[in-house]
């Protein structure tokens, strides 16, 4: 009753029973913390003069995850007797409340450790993101087990190091771990991240030799990879291999197929959902509104928006008012798109007006897009990505004094721009290029196969855009600024070292240029190369000189 939540009917049958052992009495106790009430919990706990080992254990894990460290401190110094399971209680209450500090005075001090004392202090190292410290921890472990292994996996997928997630997945399987449904799930989700389409392929093989072809959770995990690693064909043939689905497997499909731009089959898998008896829930709609939206389906978004109230009885949150001022934008409403945020009847906040402001630098709106950006200085100062944005606008209608302005006021805020970063994987090893790159081993034959491209494609009819240049300088040395765009450089190096016909992958941090975009429809119409670019907003595929986007992005 008491893991039920039903308290006063467990407390009942506990006050009617005719005698009662250590076992009901630390039972009733138990019930009290797990329902989140330490204090009748110790009010039990007194009555039998502190109960005995476990039940000093119990009451402090109580304490512990209601947030009371102290009150869980002092049961813990009152123990007569102290087994290692109380001190690993103990050190995990730290852990729980965020302090590793004490967490480790503890831990050093414990008389004896057991391999559960080693994974409580790990974990508080990963979870505090203090990986370098939680490594070496794990390097000096007598003994681990599977909960070692995937705490350190999660631990890097947290910090987003999905690379080192990858490779202490591997060291587990070489040590002979056999993979369970958490470790998967962790390194589904750093390969998802790294967009290698091989690592994920040899997952998936090792996924049905363990067994786990039919687990809902790894399932889900496995269709999210294949979405965000450019197979939108094979997280397909992975949700129609699926015996059971939950809202999580539909929201997934959903939401990829919005990523990937396919915004009519997103629509399409709501249908099945729907005909499937699975009621949607928030996640689902922001996915259709997503889809809708870079799909350029305004009356589609419309109907999805009203039907979330109206049929469902779902209140739309900022998500979904933002997924709408992108959805007006985007289509060209521009000034919809504002009143729609004046008309709202919540307050809107940083992604609401970063959407709007996004809208104005497509549509190059410079009198909203102004008004969005004041709004963006004000709730987030330091976020370089506004300034740029507004940039870019004021620079594609030639006003440079304004993109000076914009300038100081970074230099005055203390603002940096992120720099443009584009990634790739080739033969087991991640290439990494930034804007303007002269460190990777190979620039020099990059710039010349660059050199090599932009002639040819200037000969077939690419004219580079100049207006995402943010200087006042000659159109010469904008079109040279353009040509080592991060993502320029990546494709080049794709070309270069990869075998003719064979697909490019790659990913960037933001979202890509205009200039970019048209230079790379050029390049796999010339090449006949299919070229896949996961950027900071979506996917990107490229194929005969077109764009699965349809240039509405």
């Amino acid at each position: 009753l008491g893991r039920l939540g039903r308290l006063s009917e467990a407390r009942e049958v506990f006050d009617a029973m005719p005698f009662r052992d250590i076992i009901a009495w630390n039972s009733m106790i138990s019930a009290y913390c797990n329902n989140g009430m330490p204090d009748a919990a110790r009010s039990l706990a007194d009555a039998i003069s502190g109960g005995n080992l476990r039940t000093g254990t119990i009451l402090l894990s109580g304490y512990g995850r209601a947030g009371r460290v102290r009150d869980a401190r002092r049961v813990f110094d009152e123990m007569p007797v102290r087994n290692t399971v109380a001190w690993n209680a103990m050190v995990t209450c730290y852990v729980q409340n965020g302090d590793v500090t004490l967490a480790r005075r503890l831990f050093d001090a414990m008389p004896c450790r057991d391999v559960s004392s080693w994974n409580a202090m790990l974990t508080g190292y990963c979870h505090s993101r203090q990986m370098v410290d939680a490594r070496n921890l794990f390097e000096q472990m007598p003994e681990r087990n599977t909960v070692s292994w995937t705490v350190m996996i999660s631990g890097y997928v947290l910090i987003e190091q999905h690379g080192k997630a990858w490779d202490m997945f591997r060291m587990m399987h070489y040590d002979g771990m056999s993979p369970e449904q958490p470790n998967l799930v962790s390194v589904l989700s750093a390969i998802s991240h790294l967009g290698n389409l091989n690592i994920l392929e040899s997952i998936h093989v090792l996924v049905h030799k363990a067994g786990f072809e039919r687990d809902v959770v790894i399932g889900t995990a496995m269709l999210n990879a294949y979405t965000r690693g450019c197979g939108s064909a094979d997280s397909l043939k992975v949700f129609d291999s699926m015996e059971e689905r939950d809202i999580f497997t539909w929201n997934t499909v959903i939401t990829g197929y919005a990523q990937h731009g396919l915004g009519r089959e997103a629509i399409r898998i709501y249908q099945q959902m729907e005909s499937a008896g699975v009621l949607p829930n928030e996640v689902t709609f922001v996915g259709l509104l997503h889809a809708c939206s870079h799909s350029g389906l305004v009356d589609v978004g419309r109907q999805f928006f009203k039907s979330m109230s109206c049929d469902y009885g779902l209140t739309p949150l900022l998500e979904h008012y933002a997924c709408m001022v992108d959805l007006l934008g985007r289509a060209g409403d521009v000034q919809g798109a504002e009143q729609f945020i004046y008309d709202m009847p919540i307050e809107p906040d940083a992604v609401i007006w970063s959407a709007l402001l996004g809208a104005c630098k497509i549509h190059k709106n410079v009198h909203i897009g102004r008004r969005a950006a004041e709004k963006l200085f004000s709730i987030e100062p330091s976020n370089a990505g506004n300034y740029v944005m507004l940039s870019n606008i004021y620079s594609s209608q030639g006003m440079w004094d304004e993109v000076a302005k914009v300038r100081k006021l970074m230099k005055e805020q203390g603002v940096n721009k992120e720099p443009g970063c584009s990634w790739m994987q080739i033969k087991n090893r991640m290439h990494s290029f930034v804007t303007g790159d002269e460190e990777h081993e190979q620039i020099q034959d990059i710039y010349a196969t660059l050199q090599e491209l932009y002639t040819l494609l200037k000969a077939t009819g690419y004219v580079p855009d100049t207006e995402f240049v943010l200087h006042d300088i000659d159109e010469e040395q904008k079109e040279s600024s353009l040509l080592y765009h991060s993502e320029k450089l990546a494709v080049a190096y794709g070309l270069l070292v990869t075998p003719k016909g064979m697909p490019i992958q790659i990913m960037k941090n933001l979202r890509i240029c205009g200039d970019c975009h048209s230079f790379i429809k050029f390049v796999s119409h010339v090449t006949k190369r299919e070229i896949d670019i996961r950027d900071g907003n979506r996917f990107h595929h490229f194929r005969n000189g077109n764009c699965s986007c349809g240039d509405f992005w």
